[in-house]
């Protein structure tokens, strides 16, 4: 089931307040995260709270993001890894560990980010997700993922 884009901003706004509340994250700071605007630099100040790195506060919003996306799709066996960068692209690759196969990676930069640009990119981390763990599971990945990504 897809989520619309009010329903899908409506559940993360609730997943970062309730998985980051021991954070001191509270609504106001969610909205400063989802603004309408573009962040004014890499990422917002309320999430440079998370460490005086800025790259490390970047790597913590997109883990956030892919752990959102683990938990909808729901299936635990999912890992995240990142690498956040300030001046150049940061990276998101979500990887099933018991299928060894790479659900989903994301390079770009977060100078971009606002409130769109977000749940566009959450959208696409759920669609490619399911897609690409069904079609893992199934077991045609190499038949079908491989080409396509090769190509």
């Amino acid at each position: 089931m897809n989520l619309n884009r009010e329903e899908l901003e409506k559940k993360f706004r609730k997943f970062l307040l309730e998985r980051y509340r021991f954070d001191g994250l509270e609504e106001e700071d969610v909205d400063s995260i989802l603004t309408e605007e573009e962040w004014n630099m890499a990422i917002p100040s309320i999430l440079l709270n998370w460490s005086e790195d800025v790259s490390y506060s970047i790597e913590e919003f997109l883990y956030c993001m892919g752990d959102f996306v683990r938990e909808e799709v729901g299936d635990d066996k999912i890992s995240i890894i990142v690498e956040g960068r300030y001046d150049s692209e940061s990276a998101l690759v979500m990887y099933h560990s018991t299928l060894k196969v790479v659900l989903y990676e994301w390079w770009g930069k977060t100078w971009h980010f606002n409130k769109d640009a977000i749940l566009d990119l959450l959208q696409e981390m759920l669609e490619t997700v399911k897609k690409n763990l069904k079609i893992a599971k199934e077991g045609k990945w190499y038949s079908k993922i491989a080409i396509e990504n090769i190509f």
